[in-house]
């Protein structure tokens, strides 16, 4: 019996010993970065929100140079597709409270003057706020340069961080994007494994000139976090920014936040099908 309990030890110590000969080996840097792309490559980052009812709570606040409060709003809106590709959008609450009857008549008008534009005017509008948007666009990838700087802790688990910079001056770009791309950089955070993008920051590297420095842009810091449906789907939890308007030697600092939440993704019905006689 002790010979034989001697031999199981050996043969589970030997089992053991195999197992750990054949745990993969830890990635590089090279390969943590370049799965992390692939996923940024291949997911459909920016939300399709047309396909969704959710709320969304706006907050906006503006301050003069010496940091006091010039101006304080918070709302809360219901957002429901329409099929014609808009959003029935429903004041809900106006900073923490029920909206008046003068609110709501305001957001009514607001709503009415939104659906008299055209098709066109709407298709273009959200042309324009695409190519617009610095934040995981199509040129994202191709605009900046990215390097694996390490991990860090995100909503309580472990996160690789991802830096990014504007590509060498070569690097050609839509010429409006490119006086703001070619002053930013930051850094995005993914989920080990899944590599899933769980958010990102961009902020100004210099300051961004209007007018020949007259006037511009300082301080800017534009954080967007995202969440999954169970589709696989990226969805906003978080677009926030902060910035400071330099108009002459008068300064201005903004700040607006937009948190969405009680996403649904509603079904669509496939057209009906005829059988030929």
């Amino acid at each position: 019996m002790k010979a034989a309990g001697i031999r199981w030890m050996g043969i589970l110590a030997f089992l053991a010993c195999a197992a750990l000969a054949q745990e993969a080996p830890p990635l590089t840097d090279e390969q943590i970065l370049s799965r992390s792309l692939t996923e940024l490559k291949s997911s459909q980052v920016t939300p399709q929100l047309e396909h969704y009812s959710f709320t969304k709570r706006i907050s906006v606040e503006n301050h003069d140079k010496n940091g006091k409060i010039l101006h304080h709003d918070e709302r809360e809106y219901e957002f429901v597709p329409r099929p014609d590709r808009r959003f029935d959008v429903r004041l809900l609450s106006v900073r923490g409270a029920a909206p008046s009857e003068k609110e709501l008549k305001q957001h009514e008008q607001a709503m009415r003057k939104e659906f008299s534009k055209s098709d066109a005017k709407v298709a273009e509008e959200k042309r324009k706020a695409e190519e617009e948007n610095t934040m995981l666009s199509r040129d994202f990838l191709e605009y900046f340069d990215f390097k694996y700087a390490g991990r860090e802790e995100w909503g309580g688990g472990p996160a690789y961080r991802i830096e990014f910079t504007p590509k060498p001056e070569s690097a050609q770009l839509k010429e409006k994007k490119e006086r703001i791309l070619r002053n930013l950089g930051g850094h995005m955070w993914v989920r080990p494994g899944s590599y899933r993008i769980l958010g990102t920051e961009m902020h100004t590297l210099k300051n961004i000139k209007v007018w020949g420095g007259i006037s511009g842009v300082d301080n800017l810091v534009s954080r967007m976090e995202y969440f999954q449906d169970a589709g696989g789907s990226y969805l906003l939890k978080l677009d926030s920014a902060q910035w400071e308007i330099r108009v002459g030697f008068s300064k201005f600092r903004f700040s607006r936040k937009e948190e969405y939440s009680s996403y649904h993704k509603l079904e669509t019905k496939s057209a009906p099908t005829t059988t030929p006689p």
